[in-house]
């Protein structure tokens, strides 16, 4: 009987140890599912940043473009204006010049009256 004892006891310590091996086990496992977890974690947070950093980039990008475009559109009309106002100065000029011809010609042809007058 002190066997059967002695042997359900020893019985009983290997059923412990192996049950000990098993909790020690799957505590191990949840232990490295909560690293594999975090870590997937951590690579989507990275993920998700570098995303938004290209947004953040192609938006930088996109708004460089779009002022360099108004930019150019600005310079554009700037050079339109500028050569209208030039245009209308040399217009001008012409004008001032024509006036100036036709003074001249009525001022030679009142001259020319005046001296063919008989006193």
């Amino acid at each position: 009987m002190k066997d059967k004892i002695k042997d359900k006891a020893g019985d009983m310590k290997d059923t412990i140890k192996d049950k000990a091996g098993d909790i020690k086990d799957k505590a191990g496992d949840v232990k490295d599912k909560i690293k594999d977890k975090a870590g997937d974690i951590k690579d989507k947070a990275g993920d998700m940043k570098d995303k938004v950093q290209d947004k953040a980039g192609d938006m930088k990008d996109s708004i460089k473009e779009k002022a360099g475009d108004m930019k150019d559109k600005i310079m554009d009309k700037a050079q339109d204006v500028k050569e209208k106002i030039k245009e209308k100065v040399e217009d001008a000029k012409e004008k001032v010049h024509e006036t100036t011809e036709k003074i001249k010609e009525k001022y030679e042809e009142a001259k020319d009256k005046f001296k063919d007058k008989p006193k």
